[in-house]
Order: structure tokens, then C-alpha cells, then sequence
């Protein structure tokens, strides 16, 4: 029963420690996506806009920049 517990608690640290690394590794991504926008934005001539609608009678009109992949809102 001992090692079990121990065991378990074992795990909980590891899950933690993954937990915390990809936190880390989300926010990096989420800064290196900004920083694509931005450096498309700023660049000549800029954000390239494309609309592209769902096939379908009910399809959703879609709208990002082919450059970056932005998703205005």
C-alpha cells in the first residue's frame, strides 16, 4: 500500500512538473505568434486579407491573412 501512495505521489510531482513546462512552452508560442502578426503587419504592404466560405447552404465566411495565418475578429 506504501509504495502505491508513494508511487502516486511520484506522479502527481511529474504531472506538475509537465504541467508548469507547458504553460511555459504556451506562452512562448503565443509570443512568437504575435510577434509573426506584427511583423507582418508592419511589413509593405502588409496583412494580405483572404475570405474563404464554407461549402454548404449554411457555410461560415472565414477571414485571415494568407501571409500569417492572423485571424481578424
Amino acid at each position: 500500500m506504501d509504495e502505491l501512495k508513494k508511487e502516486k505521489c511520484r506522479l502527481v510531482q511529474e504531472k506538475e512538473e509537465l504541467l508548469k513546462k507547458y504553460n511555459i512552452i504556451q506562452r512562448q508560442i503565443i509570443k512568437i505568434e504575435n510577434q509573426i502578426k506584427e511583423t507582418c503587419k508592419n511589413s509593405e504592404p502588409g496583412h494580405n486579407y483572404i475570405e474563404e466560405k464554407e461549402d454548404g447552404p449554411y457555410g461560415m465566411t472565414f477571414t485571415y491573412c494568407n501571409k500569417c495565418g492572423y485571424e481578424p475578429l
